[in-house]
């Protein structure tokens, strides 16, 4: 069986800092609140679908659920996401205290 040749990238990782980084919003892109988050997956691609559990009155027997993002990304970008999480997460948790989950029962 012959050696298969080894594929790299030359492109490295970009690493840009928010607080330093010009960020435009050409097509005016609002910020949307979501308190539900769904993750799917293929061989090619990972999705993160977020949304909000909403129940509309009193009387509400079934709450409705209003999709209000639906992202896809590469695994490496996804990779990239779930450790910047992580650490903001850690930086939160340092700063107000651990958050406990699953939640309690209030």
């Amino acid at each position: 069986m012959a050696n298969q040749p080894q594929v790299t990238s030359t492109i490295p990782p970009i690493s840009l800092d928010l607080n330093k980084t010009e960020v435009v919003n050409p097509d005016g892109i609002r910020p949307v609140y979501s308190n539900n988050a769904a993750v799917l997956l293929t061989p090619h691609d990972l999705r993160i679908i977020f949304s909000e559990v909403v129940v509309t009155g009193p009387t509400d027997t079934q709450p409705k659920v209003e999709m209000r993002a639906n992202i896809t990304m590469a695994p490496t970008q996804f990779k990239a996401l779930a450790a910047a999480i992580s650490q903001t997460l850690a930086t939160y948790e340092r700063q107000f205290g651990e958050i406990t989950w699953p939640p309690k029962n209030q």
